[in-house]
């Protein structure tokens, strides 16, 4: 077995590849074996983990742990991408996207498309990046409602009625930590052997190749048949997994929003409206809507101003005085009147 692209792989891996490419079965075992005598494969030592062991959770959709990876998934071969991957408690089921970046957008996609395919998990286990968790101060409404301060994912799943559990070490949430090892490895080396170079390619690669082989081998049986998912329907996941900002209403009814205005139109206008607060929703696919007590307003744009004339540059600083000038004959200061002073006293002279 000394094939240049079999180089990096370790026994499992390597028995099963050479079963799928050339028809040998060879057992894992004895590839090991075979590998430690070429000083291929070093025998690992057993760890010792301090860690309390924790059950799964008893039912599919009872809790789902979501995290990004940011790996060299492509091996220089193509895009930069990122891996965002949810992956159920109960069952090990896997859920994964190749995106650009890791992103509250990119975030917001894969739970979206999640909970299009598989319905609304009852909680959502992350660590505290900054998509999840904010340190910023609770804004005036946000104090007026009770709240903390909240990022858009967690107004999102306040509204979807998921719980959103925050883990305090990676090790707390182990089981999405140890699907990147395996997916660093097996994903990667799959990729390769396929010639993956795009980002379209790759999650092509995912969705028909490797998710239904890790379906069929790495997932289990939960302790209890119930799914625990729950319905999507009457929600507007569109609108939800939105990014939404708080605008005020001119007296003019417009707002403005990046840089420039909008005008309500006049078939939208309601009494209240004015100088009152609408919600922006800034969607996934780039566009957005503006919402007002549970209703869509309908905004055109207006033209952009004119660029403004630059200001006169102040003039520099002297050290020289200027001139004190006299007041004129007819200045206002000379036209005001003054109390008249008491005459002097008349003298005679001897």
């Amino acid at each position: 077995m000394k094939d240049a692209q079999f180089e990096d792989y370790g026994p499992t891996l390597l028995s099963e590849a050479v079963a799928e490419e050339r028809g040998i079965i060879i057992s894992r075992e004895t590839m090991r074996q075979w590998m430690i005598a070429e000083n291929r494969w070093t025998p690992r030592k057993a760890k010792v983990h301090h860690r309390q062991w924790r059950e799964r959770k008893a039912c599919y959709g009872q809790m789902v742990q979501m995290d990004t990876s940011i790996h060299d998934w492509l091996e220089g071969r193509g895009d930069t991408v990122v891996l965002i991957a949810i992956i159920d408690d109960a069952t090990s089921d896997l859920f994964c996207r190749f995106f650009p970046t890791d992103s509250t957008a990119t975030n917001m996609t894969l739970l979206r498309d999640y909970i299009r395919r598989h319905g609304r998990p009852r909680s959502l286990y992350v660590d505290k990046a900054s998509h999840f968790m904010t340190s910023r101060p609770a804004t005036p409404d946000e104090q007026r409602a009770g709240k903390q301060a909240q990022t858009q994912i967690q107004r999102a799943l306040e509204e979807l009625d998921i719980e959103h559990i925050t883990a305090h070490s990676p090790q707390a949430k182990g089981r999405v930590e140890r699907l990147f090892k395996t997916l660093q490895d097996r994903l990667v080396k799959g990729m390769r052997r396929a010639q993956i170079t795009t980002l379209e390619q790759a999650n092509d690669y995912l969705e028909k190749v490797f998710l239904p082989m890790w379906k069929h081998r790495f997932t289990c049986e939960p302790r209890e048949a119930a799914d625990a998912h729950c319905s999507h329907k009457g929600f507007n996941l569109n609108a939800i997994f939105s990014r939404q900002d708080v605008r005020h209403v001119a007296d003019d009814y417009t707002f403005s929003l990046n840089g420039r205005r909008f005008q309500i139109q006049k078939r939208s206008i309601q009494a209240g409206l004015r100088r009152s607060k609408v919600i922006i929703e800034q969607r996934l696919d780039g566009s957005f809507r503006v919402r007002w007590r549970g209703r869509y307003l309908r905004v055109t744009p207006l033209p952009e101003h004119a660029a403004k004339t630059k200001p006169k540059p102040p003039r520099p600083k002297s050290d020289v005085k200027p001139p004190k000038t006299k007041p004129g004959p007819n200045h206002p200061w000379r036209r005001r009147k003054l109390p008249l002073a008491a005459a002097p006293p008349a003298t005679t002279r001897k």
